[in-house]
């Protein structure tokens, strides 16, 4: 098997940090030319996406702590999501 080029491996290591944050700005773009009326593509909605996606990556870290360490517990989802789910009608209301 042929070993792959510099610029390969280069481009891997690139797409490896930045890749996430590239599919994210490629969904939103998406979105956002898709989308019917101009109400995605607002500062409020990225505002909100952002937020939220906060909340999962800090999780996320959490959980990356949790495992490494040895402790696999899967409670920590459960302990986001209730609290989460318990205050969704108060933010419709509002």
């Amino acid at each position: 098997m042929p070993r792959p080029s510099d610029f390969t491996l280069r481009l891997y290591r690139v797409l490896d940090q930045v890749g996430p944050t590239l599919a994210m700005v490629a969904v939103w773009i998406l979105f956002a030319v898709l989308g019917r009326d101009s109400s995605f593509a607002t500062w409020a909605n990225t505002q909100t996406i952002l937020l939220q996606t906060a909340v999962i990556g800090i999780a996320a870290l959490g959980m990356t702590m949790i495992i490494i360490s040895g402790g696999i517990d899967l409670s920590a989802g459960s302990m986001i999501a209730r609290p989460r789910a318990s205050a969704s009608p108060g933010y419709a209301a509002w």
